[in-house]
C-alpha cells in the first residue's frame, strides 16, 4: 500500500480541465489556515512553541518562515509553530473524508518544505491535494468512526501519511524515497483526544508538521523504513482499526480516483469552535435570530443530534475557553443569549458571565437517530435545539448542514470577512486584502517564498 501511496504522490496530476477551479480552492484553504494562524498570535499555546522553536530550530542551510514575527527556523520548526498556531483557536478547516482538519497540517508544512525548497506556488496547490487525497484514502482502509471513538486525534494520525505523501512531492522525492517518506509518518504519527480542550490539541499538529518535514528529509537523505509499515500485519492500518476490520482493498480503490473526489470536500469554519457544535449553533443563532432575548431567558433547552455526531465535545461545564471551544453546552448558551459565536466568545470574562453560565446549566443534550421535528432523513448529520421559553412556549430550530459545508458554502465574501477578523487580532493587523491576493498568486505560479515574505510583512510586535 506504501508504494501504491508514494506513486500516486508523484505521478497523480488534475485533471486539465478542471485544474485551475481545484487550485483555486487549494489557494481558499492556504488562505484560511494563514489567516486563523495569525490569529492565534496572542494565544500561550503559539508563544510557548515559537519562543521553544527559537532555540530548538535554528535554521542551518535553507530556512522557513514563522508567519507573523518574521523569524526563520529550520523548515521543521517553521512547521511546528504554524502547525500550532494554526489549530490553536480551532477556527480551521474540516473534511469530513479525512477525519480532521487537514490544512492546519498540511499549509504549514508545505509552506515550510516549499519556501526551503523554492518551489513555486502551483507544486504546493498541487501538492496540498495530494495530501487530502492520500489522507481520505486511508481514512477508507479502517473504520474511521471506531478509531476516533478509541480516543484516536485523526487529524494527526491519519493526516500525518498524506502530508508526508505531499511533501514529499513538493520536495521532488523519488518513489522509492516518498514511500520511505510515508512510512516513517505512519510510524511516529499520534495523538489523544483525550487533550482535547488543552493546549496539546494543537501541539498534536505541531509535532506532526515537524515530523513530516523530518521524514521526508530523512528519506531524500537515503534513511529506510519498511514498506509493510502502512498494511502489514503489525502496520498502521491494524494498529488504528480499534479491533474493526482493516479493508486495505477500500484503500486503494479511493487512491485511483481523481483528485477532485476528496478536495472538494473542505467544511470552512464559521466559528472558532468544534466543528461538531456549528450545526446547533446555525440553529441557536437563527432562533435567536427570528425571536430575540425570548430565547435567551429559556427555562429549558434541549439539543438533539443523531449519536456519535457529537463525541469530540467533552466538556459540559467548562471551566477555561479551551475547553468551552468542545462544549455543546456552553456554545449554545452562548449563541442563545449574545446572538453569534466569535473570538470573543472564548475569553474568560464570556466565559464566566453568570446569565451564560445559568443558561448554560439549563442545557440539555440528547441523541436520537431520527429527528424529533422535520424530516427523518438528513444528510450525515443533524441538529436540533428546542427552547422552552418563559410563557411555556416551545421553539424550535433545526439544521442539517453547517454552514460553511460544501453543500452550503461560505460566499467568498464571507470568507474574506473571516480573514478580516482573524488578521485583526495580528499587531499590526496585516491588510487583509493584500494577504488574499499574495495566496491568490500561488495559482499562477508564483513562488512559495513571495507569500512568506507577505506574511513575513505582518510583523509582531
Amino acid at each position: 500500500m506504501a508504494e501504491e501511496i508514494a506513486t500516486v504522490a508523484v505521478e497523480l496530476q488534475p485533471h486539465a480541465d478542471e485544474a485551475t477551479e481545484l487550485r483555486g480552492r487549494a489557494s481558499s484553504a492556504v488562505l484560511d489556515t494563514v489567516a486563523v494562524a495569525l490569529a492565534a498570535a496572542r494565544e500561550p499555546s503559539r508563544s510557548i512553541a515559537a519562543e521553544w522553536a527559537r532555540t530548538s530550530y535554528r535554521a542551518g542551510g535553507g530556512g522557513a518562515s514563522v508567519w507573523g514575527d518574521g523569524d526563520v527556523l529550520a523548515p521543521a520548526g517553521a512547521a511546528f509553530v504554524n502547525g500550532v498556531a494554526a489549530h490553536a483557536l480551532d477556527y480551521d478547516d474540516v473534511n469530513l473524508a479525512v477525519g480532521g482538519h487537514p490544512s492546519a497540517l498540511l499549509v504549514p508544512a508545505l509552506v515550510a518544505a516549499g519556501e526551503a525548497a523554492d518551489a513555486d506556488g502551483t507544486a504546493l496547490l498541487d501538492a496540498y491535494m495530494v495530501g487530502i487525497h492520500v489522507s481520505a484514502s486511508v481514512a477508507a482502509g479502517l473504520d474511521l468512526a471506531a478509531h476516533y471513538a478509541k480516543g484516536w486525534h485523526a487529524t494527526t494520525t491519519i493526516g500525518s501519511i498524506g502530508a508526508a505523501a505531499a511533501v514529499a512531492r513538493l520536495t521532488g522525492l523519488t518513489v522509492e524515497e516518498t514511500c520511505d517518506a510515508v512510512c516513517t509518518a505512519a510510524s511516529i504519527a499520534a495523538g489523544s483526544r483525550e487533550n482535547f480542550g488543552s493546549m496539546v490539541k494543537p501541539l498534536h499538529v505541531g509535532v506532526a508538521a515537524a515530523n513530516v518535514i523530518l521524514a521526508c528529509e530523512l528519506a531524500g537523505a537515503g534513511f529506510e523504513a519498511r514498506e509493510t509499515a502502512l498494511d502489514g500485519p503489525l502496520g498502521f492500518l491494524v494498529l488504528h482499526a480499534a479491533d474493526a476490520p482493516v479493508q486495505a482493498a477500500a484503500a486503494s480503490t479511493a487512491l485511483r480516483k481523481g483528485l477532485r473526489t476528496f478536495a472538494t470536500l473542505n467544511s470552512v469554519k464559521k466559528y472558532p469552535c468544534c466543528y461538531q457544535t456549528h450545526r446547533a449553533l446555525d440553529a441557536a443563532v437563527d432562533l435567536r435570530r427570528k425571536f430575540g432575548t425570548r430565547v435567551a431567558a429559556a427555562r429549558r433547552v434541549v439539543v438533539t443530534v443523531d449519536p456519535g455526531s457529537d463525541n469530540s465535545l467533552i466538556h459540559a461545564d467548562p471551566t477555561e475557553p479551551a475547553q468551552g471551544r468542545f462544549s455543546m453546552q456552553y456554545t449554545v448558551a452562548a449563541a442563545l443569549h449574545d446572538g453569534r459565536v466569535g473570538f470573543d466568545t472564548f475569553t474568560e470574562q464570556a466565559l464566566q458571565r453568570q446569565e451564560v453560565r445559568d443558561l448554560m446549566a439549563r442545557v440539555a443534550v440528547e441523541h436520537e437517530p431520527i429527528p424529533p421535528v422535520g424530516a427523518e432523513a438528513f444528510p450525515e448529520h443533524y441538529a436540533v435545539v428546542h427552547v422552552e421559553c418563559e410563557d411555556g412556549q416551545w421553539l424550535a430550530g433545526r439544521a442539517d448542514v453547517a454552514r460553511g459545508d460544501p453543500e452550503a458554502p461560505l460566499a467568498p465574501r464571507e470568507l474574506m470577512d473571516k480573514v478580516s477578523d482573524c488578521l485583526r487580532l495580528a499587531d499590526p493587523a496585516p491588510d487583509a486584502e493584500a494577504v488574499a491576493a499574495a495566496v491568490a498568486r500561488l495559482v499562477a505560479g508564483e513562488p512559495v517564498r513571495a507569500l512568506t515574505g507577505a506574511l513575513g510583512a505582518a510583523r509582531l510586535r
